[in-house]
């Protein structure tokens, strides 16, 4: 919803650095209702609202390295596992 991708600019753009530290707190965002960025429901969050992430990705290309995070059906959600971390070997063309 467009409530929750301004919130999550909102996040990106805060004075916090880019680091994986700063991705990691815009993804585990749980604000109240209905700005969470993560929304797989809270004390405040209702019912009809409660969605699951199924995955997160992000990628710093500068490095040739992934992060991603996935759903664990009904027992973990994204924001509750560590990320997993991908290093790409580096182009042959780029040396």
């Amino acid at each position: 919803c467009s409530v929750r991708f301004t919130n999550m600019g909102r996040l990106c753009h805060l004075p916090l650095g880019r680091t994986m530290e700063h991705l990691n707190r815009v993804i585990t965002d749980h604000s109240t209702f209905p700005r969470a960025v993560c929304r797989h429901g809270g004390p405040d969050t209702a019912p009809y609202d409660e969605t699951v992430t199924m995955a997160c990705a992000a990628y710093n290309v500068t490095k040739n390295r992934s992060y991603c995070r996935e759903w664990t059906p009904w027992e973990a959600m994204p924001c509750e596992k560590p990320w997993t971390v991908t290093q790409y070997p580096q182009r042959p063309d780029s040396q």
